[in-house]
C-alpha cells in the first residue's frame, strides 16, 4: 500500500549514528516479528530441530499449506507463499524511505505492510544491483 506510513524508533540504549547515511537510499528492507499470528509460538520454541516437536502456542501443529486469497482460498505450501502463518514468524516488507531522523532515532517509511506494534527486527538498505533480479519468475496468481 503506498499510501501507508510508519514510523519505527531506535532503542533509548542504542546509538543514533546507526541511522546515518540510510537517508541516501530510497528503500529499505523491514525485518520484523509475526508478532499478531494466531498460531504464534512462545520464543523458546522458536528453534526446531529434527528432534524438536513443531506446534503452536495454543497445541495445534504447525500447519504446511496455506489457503491462498488470490487462488480463491486454494492451498499451496506455506514456504511458497507470504503467510504469517509460518514456522518461523518472521516478515520481510520493503519500504520507501520518506525520513530518517537521526536526533530522534525515527526512521519513517511508506508502503510497508507491517500492523501497529510490530517488533521490527533489523533494517537493511536496498540495493538495487543485488537485490532486483532481472529474470525473477513467479506463479501466475502471484
Amino acid at each position: 500500500m503506498p499510501s501507508a506510513r510508519c514510523v519505527f524508533f531506535l532503542d533509548g540504549g542504542l546509538p543514533r549514528d546507526l541511522l546515518s547515511g540510510l537517508d541516501r537510499y530510497s528503500h529499505c528492507w523491514v525485518l520484523y516479528e509475526f508478532h499478531a499470528n494466531t498460531n504464534r509460538r512462545d520464543v523458546s520454541d522458536r528453534v526446531v530441530t529434527e528432534n524438536t516437536s513443531c506446534t503452536t502456542r495454543n497445541g495445534g501443529a504447525v500447519k504446511g499449506k496455506a489457503r491462498v486469497p488470490r487462488l480463491d482460498g486454494a492451498p499451496v505450501g506455506a514456504l511458497a507463499t507470504r503467510t504469517p502463518h509460518r514456522p518461523t514468524p518472521i516478515g520481510l516488507s520493503l519500504g520507501s524511505i520518506v525520513r530518517v531522523d537521526t536526533d530522534t532515532g525515527a526512521i519513517t517509511l511508506g508502503g510497508c505492510d507491517l500492523v501497529d506494534g510490530t517488533p521490527v527486527l533489523d533494517i537493511k538498505p536496498y540495493v538495487p544491483f543485488c537485490d532486483a533480479v532481472r529474470d525473477a519468475v513467479a506463479p501466475a496468481w502471484v
